[in-house]
This record gives structure tokens, C-alpha cells and sequence, in this order.
């Protein structure tokens, strides 16, 4: 399985399309859910079904996002090319999300 962000009820074609492709389920379990219960990082914990982030939890989505990038970095037994790769993926969905909600302040962004 692949966790992904999609836009929830878009209504126009470039939210159909907006399918950001985040990391596969063991990455999810070994990286991002790992650092997110070390951190207690609700944001981030509920990936393995779906988390709903609108305008609102954007903001705790951003203040959480700095801690698990900081996380990530010091995670041990993890490679430098994996850490790197989470990271990237992270960083492009902050852009992606940031960007999509600054269109239509009542998207909601579906992460599983």
C-alpha cells in the first residue's frame, strides 16, 4: 500500500488530479509513524487509514511537520538516502497542500 494525498469532493479537474504520492506502508511504519509516536505527532498518526487536514489543522500540520523533519534526521538505523527521501516527499506536499488550500480555504487534504 502507498500512502498518498488527495483532494476530498474536488470540484475542479486540477483538484481531481492533485495525487501526491507520499512513501509505501513500511517506510510510513519505520519513519514517519515511528518519529510521530515518539513525538506524539496527531497529525501524522493516523496515516495508516486516512487523516483529513482542512484549513484549520494546516497550521498544527506545519508546527507538527518541523518536529517530524527534526525527528527524521536523528532517527537511528535509518539511511541517509531514505532520510532524504521522506524528507523531500514531506517538503512537496507542504508546497502542494499550502498551495491548493490558498485556492479554495474549504478543501480538505485526505493523507492514507
Amino acid at each position: 500500500m502507498t500512502i498518498t494525498a488527495t483532494i476530498d469532493e474536488p470540484r475542479n479537474e486540477l483538484e481531481e488530479n492533485f495525487n501526491i504520492p507520499i512513501c509505501s506502508e513500511a517506510l510510513y511504519k519505520q519513519v514517519i509513524l515511528a518519529v510521530a509516536n515518539h513525538h506524539n505527532l496527531s497529525t501524522f498518526s493516523g496515516w495508516g487509514t486516512f487523516s483529513e487536514i482542512d484549513e484549520g489543522a494546516f497550521e498544527i500540520f506545519n508546527g507538527q511537520l518541523s518536529v517530524m523533519k527534526e525527528g527524521i534526521i536523528n532517527l537511528p538505523g535509518i539511511s541517509d538516502a531514505t532520510k532524504i527521501h521522506v524528507l523531500e516527499r514531506l517538503d512537496t506536499l507542504q508546497k502542494a497542500m499550502a498551495e491548493m488550500l490558498g485556492k479554495r480555504s474549504d478543501l480538505v487534504v485526505l493523507i492514507g
